[in-house]
């Protein structure tokens, strides 16, 4: 192996240099990575090596247990962790670093029971923000099938490279149904531009480019590889199962998406020349189904046709070849994407593809073959049509949803804050673990479905709290836990003198009820479009304090082995459905884990700061937000809080003063802290339902559209975020009730972004839909276009 390597790269520091002399172009440079090591910290895996791991051989119902890895739940979920390094690459001694890393392309194929008995999903740790950002999940995946996915990183690609040229990728389960098993895992990482080997002819270079992903949006395609679509080998009637992929039409036609990226090749798209995309396809005759190929056009934001099968002969297979030479970069988007859709007009029968590449040329212009060449851009093609700027007029009238001002569930329900529509969108309610449960094992949410169901009918949605301790009460720990001979609780006072009592977690019962009860209402209220945020904690409120009292850690607090723990399940329980968050004060103090245990920190959560506005802010409530790197974290998780009580009732009182208090108005600090929400209940007492419409409305994120055209059958939307903080559950530009694939979560402020959507028209309706919101919801935006 050692003297592989250095014949290798002899061999590539010799083309190296010629290149370097020949040629004035730069190019990037990809390198292959496979996991030099792993770990699971829930489970087990099988002991088969970790180089099975780098092959990737395992196809449809295949099962070779000596070609992959199996990845064991054990009795809770599977948690593993697989190692890379940058040293680990093909070119060991091209002095690879972190620093000059542009791209990374995470690729997997695994297999396992369908998401729909178990979710399983890859995650990479992003070393400079300290979280793990979810890459590839099973939703698309067939059960008990072999799954391909790749994921493309191209922003800040090396903040996921620790110092030592370490990436790591997580892998996990969400439960114990099963087993699932990993074929390959790899990832692509590329250079910035240098000088590097290339074949030239001439003065022009030739690379052919295969499809990365092929996903279809209507229908469904069979499980061959996708590298099957890389080799052209299919003639006349032949019928080789295992060397094309069936595409099925679903109920009314099939339409599905080849990416390709250029990055494969190591180009830039300035490069780029010409474009040539050849297939070979079978499937009915044109009287009986028509199918065709077309390219996106990424500056013009349409389709542009390539060929169809007006000249195919019936289940023949059939090559097709088009050029693109003018302007060929309009082609390829800020990913180095190419993307080829594939789409019939009917669901008469499946059709078959064997082959799609794409050659492109670099370096000077080719002469045009006329026989070949077309411009896409200016055919006029009776499948696309032309794309007419729409005129769109729109404003924002009210607070839009999951956002804003928030009062409490059981309070001023006859108020006009809560019976004007567009004052406010979430209500808040504290919950008792003892309404839902008194007896071990047994779950009664009827009082968290009567709060749930009272707040949706009135068009707004939950945040829910549920809490232990409360200043003047008893705990609301379950009687069966209370009645438990070696279970004490300790009563003390709390909150200027209100006798408070506290949990004793000590006892193994109390400890095991709070997993099994957030596993329990992970598993019911996940996906539930009636609740927007979920806050947990610990002590006085849950707000991670107590101030005053008894407070030993590991009695009247969980200790910080049972917090991790807890923060660890409820990460997995939750991950990429509904959004948790945790108060600020979690970062200091004795009781608090995260500060002795900074890892915690890493996980996806957003946080809260129960005291917004108060005098002391800047000096006693920032530096928390500072620990929890607040600046970064809103980009993924929401931010809220509740207006300060620390000088009642003056704080309450002039908070959304539009002048402000304490030197700063409540927009200006929303603005600072990127808040998404933030409870205000005692504000119909000092301000009017419009002013605090008005204050609601300066939270969250909201959406301007800035450009809108369509043809007969498909649209273009541009659409801005000019809020504060970003969208945190998918919603879709749609177009005709027609939704864009592509979802506006995650959109910062300040960003933009153009979706494309199948439906269009001469006046086409424009509309922003989520599945997350419930009746009686719409998402505004505001739009000011003139048309064409």
């Amino acid at each position: 192996m050692s003297v592989k390597l250095s014949l290798k790269t002899i061999w590539f520091t010799f083309v190296y240099i010629i290149f370097t002399i020949n040629l004035s172009q730069s190019y990037a440079a990809t390198y292959t990575l496979h996991p030099i090591d792993s770990k699971a910290s829930l489970g087990k895996l099988s002991n088969q090596p970790i180089e099975n791991l780098s092959a990737l051989d395992q196809f449809g119902g295949d099962d070779n247990w000596n070609s992959y890895i199996e990845a064991d739940p054990g009795s809770k979920r599977f948690n593993g962790e697989f190692y890379f390094h940058l040293s680990g690459s093909d070119f060991d001694e091209t002095n690879l670093r972190k620093e000059k890393i542009e791209k990374l392309d995470l690729i997997t194929n695994t297999m396992g029971a369908g998401p729909y008995y178990q979710r399983r999903y890859f995650q990479i740790k992003n070393v400079k923000q300290g979280y793990w950002r979810t890459l590839i999940d099973n939703d698309n995946a067939p059960s008990w099938k072999w799954h391909q996915e790749r994921f493309h990183i191209e922003n800040d690609a090396n903040e996921y490279i620790d110092d030592s040229g370490k990436i790591v990728i997580r892998y996990l389960s969400d439960n114990n149904y099963d087993v699932s098993n990993i074929d390959y895992i790899a990832i692509k990482a590329t250079t910035t531009p240098v000088a590097a080997p290339q074949p030239e002819l001439g003065n022009k270079t030739r690379y052919t480019l295969y499809p990365s992903v092929f996903h279809a949006s209507l229908g469904t395609v069979s499980d061959q590889s996708i590298q099957e679509l890389s080799t052209f080998d299919q003639f006349g009637s032949e019928d080789n199962w295992y060397s094309y992929i069936e595409a099925k039409p679903g109920s009314r036609k099939f339409r599905g998406e080849f990416y390709l990226y250029i990055g494969d090749a190591n180009l830039e798209s300035s490069d780029i020349k010409k474009i040539d995309v050849t297939t070979n396809t079978m499937g009915p005759g044109r009287s009986d189904q028509r199918r065709y190929f077309q390219i996106k056009n990424i500056k013009q934001g349409n389709w542009k046709k390539l060929f169809d099968n007006s000249e195919a002969p019936n289940w023949q297979w059939y090559k097709q070849s088009k050029s693109i030479e003018r302007n060929a970069n309009d082609y390829i988007d800020s990913d180095g994407r190419i993307t080829i859709r594939y789409q019939s007009n009917n669901n008469h029968d499946v059709s078959n593809i064997d082959y799609v590449g794409i050659t492109l040329t670099v370096g000077d212009q080719e002469e045009t073959d006329p026989d070949n060449e077309t411009d896409p851009g200016n055919e006029t093609d009776p499948v696309a049509g032309e794309m007419l700027n729409i005129a769109l007029q729109s404003s924002i009238t009210g607070v839009q949803p999951m956002t804003g001002i928030v009062v409490w569930e059981n309070l001023w329900n006859d108020h006009n804050v809560k019976t004007q529509p567009g004052n406010i969108q979430l209500e808040y309610f504290y919950a008792h673990y003892d309404w839902v449960v008194s007896t071990e094992g047994a779950y009664d949410w009827d009082k968290i479905e009567t709060k749930l169901k009272a707040i949706s009918d009135r068009g707004n949605q939950a945040i829910i709290r549920f809490r232990y301790t409360y200043p003047g009460f008893e705990t609301t720990v379950p009687k069966y836990i209370k009645d438990m001979p070696a279970y004490t609780e300790q009563k003390g006072d709390a909150d200027n003198g209100q006798p408070t009592w506290f949990p004793d977690w000590r006892h193994k019962a109390l400890q095991d009820f709070h997993l099994d009860f957030y596993k329990a209402f992970s598993d019911k209220y996940k996906n539930d479009n009636r609740i927007a945020f979920l806050q947990v904690g610990f002590g006085l409120w849950s707000e991670y304090h107590i101030y005053d009292g008894l407070n030993t850690l590991g009695r009247h607090f969980p200790s910080h082995a049972f917090q991790e723990e807890f923060v660890d399940q409820l990460s997995q329980d939750l991950a990429d459905t509904l959004h948790w968050s945790i108060s600020i004060d979690a970062a200091y103090g004795s009781l608090s884990a995260f500060p002795a245990t900074n890892n915690m920190k890493n996980h996806q959560f957003g946080i809260f700061d129960d005291s917004f506005m108060w005098s002391n802010h800047a000096s006693e409530n920032r530096p928390n937000w500072q620990f929890f790197n607040y600046s970064d974290r809103y980009k993924i998780s929401p931010h809220g809080g509740e207006l300060s009580y620390m000088v009642y009732p003056y704080d309450q009182q002039h908070a959304l003063d539009h002048q402000g208090m304490y030197g700063r108005t409540y927009e200006d600090l929303s603005a600072q802290y990127h808040i998404t929400y933030m409870i205000g209940n005692d504000q119909p007492e000092y301000k009017s339902a419009n002013r605090i419409r008005e204050a609601g409305m300066a939270n969250g994120y909201k959406f301007e559209i800035t450009a809108f055209s369509a043809s007969d059958i498909e649209s273009s939307v541009t659409v801005k975020n000019i809020g504060v903080a970003p969208i945190y559950y998918d919603a879709h530009p749609a177009v005709n009730g027609i939704r864009a694939l592509d979802s506006l979560k995650g959109l910062l402020p300040g960003q933009s972004k153009t979706f494309f959507v199948e439906a269009g028209g001469k006046q086409p309706s424009l509309s922003i839909e989520s599945d997350r919101l419930v009746q009686g919801q719409t998402i505004e935006f505001k739009a000011n276009l003139p048309g064409s």
